[in-house]
């Protein structure tokens, strides 16, 4: 008598067979690895696209993602010079080089040796973007002066609360 394959069962003269148990169980393991291999490739694939979305500013927080709200402005300070104008007085000459308006609320000011002096009442300017202002730094001279051949590092604090530090070398 013949015997007849379709698939994975055999038919012997009006009999039908299944298959064996260890087949059964390798093909379910094949179907369940291939089923993890495609869940994994799809979450990996959404995680590249999610990070390549927020990399290029697809933030819907700040303009992205089609709307059309702008992007707060960004804060940035650099410093042009500076000027000693006497032991307990120097003018650094300041550079907003960000897209936000702010001003200067308080600086702090260390030696080298790290003694340091604060004033965190400081009125300081009011610096527009791409402004060129000039700012003085004034210490009380108790805990140093400042003094030539000697390296200082001024933090300037923003009314936004964002700190930039500048050293200068007298």
């Amino acid at each position: 008598m013949g015997s007849l394959i379709v698939g994975d069962r055999r038919f012997k003269a009006g009999k039908t067979s299944s298959p064996s148990p260890r087949e059964d169980r390798t093909s379910r393991l094949v179907r369940v690895l291939l089923i993890g291999s495609l869940i994994g490739a799809v979450v990996g694939a959404g995680m590249v696209l999610l990070i390549q979305y927020e990399m290029v500013g697809g933030s819907r927080t700040c303009g992205g993602g089609g709307l059309v709200t702008p992007c707060p402005g960004r804060e940035a300070l650099s410093m042009d010079s500076y000027k000693l104008n006497s032991p307990t007085n120097v003018t650094l000459n300041m550079w907003n080089t960000g897209t936000a308006q702010f001003s200067l609320v308080a600086y702090y000011v260390k030696d080298s040796p790290g003694d340091l002096f604060g004033n965190s009442y400081w009125s300081g300017p009011s610096m527009a973007p791409n402004a060129h202002v000039p700012g003085n730094i004034v210490i009380d001279g108790k805990a140093f002066t400042f003094q030539t051949a000697n390296d200082y590092t001024i933090t300037v604090v923003t009314s936004r609360n964002q700190q930039f530090t500048l050293s200068i070398s007298l």
